[in-house]
């Protein structure tokens, strides 16, 4: 039972780092996979502005981003305006389906600014380049409240047809470019990489979550268990003949000296089970359970104290076999019944 449930948490931990590893890599198709072309500017420029198509060839239906990007001396420029770009990017017959951005420096002194357009070509002919008009980038003069324009030539991009996987409806429109497959007619939406993230997250931390409350609660606590019993099953026959010595001596006429060595050698054999060597050490309290450690300490005091004091009483004696016995029943509680027979 308690394989199954290690390997259930391997297979929720391996589930774990497989959506971490999703939310770290970058997409392919997000909008951290575009690259800049920004370039420090040229002396005695303060701006300069440009656009081009994420691929430089599409097939019809794709959606791709079209990218305008605008670098600039924060020293001159404050600010580029967005809605004034909006309306003056021309990008027909392609179809708008998204539009975000991004911003970050070059340098100490130049800014990058991209327009990301995500387009789609639905209707028209294929097998051709679609040209683009120009476009003025308006942006804001720093210190001042005039604005200054700057213009930008688009670079084109060619439309492939989508190739069906049958051959037979190829043929119908190898002429006019045209084909009898078209693309979907209604809008196709790019899922936004945040909500996927978010979702991600949400639904690897539900299962991090699930997986340490049931470490916590059920195989931590069957580890603890499995380790008891195993630790009773291996309890050597000296251990047994050692206590039912002990209690021999204690109703006959033993010293109490004599008693205290019995019952430090038991303490030591009981918090050693496999390790022999470890009843010649001393005693590791890191290693005792918190629930008998006081009990344990208190029983090693008053064996300590035995070897430098030989004016023992019985009623020492009595309270350190008290204390051993709670010891022992913590650690081997059903075999003790057997033990006293």
């Amino acid at each position: 039972m308690i394989k199954k449930k290690f390997i259930w948490i391997i297979a929720g931990l391996v589930a774990v780092v497989a959506i971490v590893l999703v939310l770290v890599l970058p997409d392919a198709n997000s909008v951290s996979s575009i690259q800049t072309r920004a370039e420090p500017l040229p002396e005695g420029k303060n701006i300069l502005a440009s656009a081009w198509p994420e691929k430089q060839g599409v097939q019809k239906g794709d959606a791709f981003y079209y990218v305008v990007e605008v670098v600039y001396d924060t020293g001159f420029v404050s600010g580029i305006d967005k809605e004034a770009l909006d309306e003056n990017v021309n990008l027909n017959p392609f179809e708008i389906k998204d539009i975000t951005e991004r911003t970050f420096k070059l340098d100490s002194e130049t800014r990058v600014y991209q327009r990301l357009y995500l387009v789609q070509f639905v209707n028209g002919n294929v097998e051709r380049i679609y040209d683009f008009p120009s476009l003025v980038v308006k942006y804001k003069l720093k210190g001042t409240n005039g604005y200054a324009e700057t213009p930008a030539v688009p670079e084109s991009v060619y439309v492939a047809p989508r190739l069906p996987s049958s051959g037979a409806i190829i043929i119908s429109g190898l002429n006019d470019g045209t084909y009898s497959l078209q693309p979907l007619d209604w809008n196709i939406k790019k899922i936004g990489v945040n909500t996927v993230s978010w979702v991600l997250w949400i639904v690897g931390g539900l299962l991090l979550a699930f997986l340490v409350v049931n470490l916590i609660t059920r195989v931590i606590p069957q580890w603890k268990e499995d380790e008891r019993q195993q630790r009773s099953k291996h309890m050597s026959e000296f251990l047994r003949e050692a206590y039912g010595s002990l209690l021999d001596n204690l109703a006959g006429c033993a010293k109490p000296a004599s008693l205290f060595h019995q019952i430090d050698y038991i303490l030591r054999v009981i918090l050693y089970p496999e390790n022999r060597t470890g009843i010649l050490e001393e005693i590791d309290l890191e290693q005792v359970p918190c629930e008998i450690k006081p009990t344990v300490i208190s029983l090693f005091e008053k064996c300590a104290k035995s070897y430098e004091n030989e004016d023992i009483t019985k009623q020492e004696v009595d309270e350190a076999v008290k204390l051993l016995e709670d010891i022992m029943k913590y650690y081997y509680a059903e075999d003790m019944e057997e033990w006293t027979v």
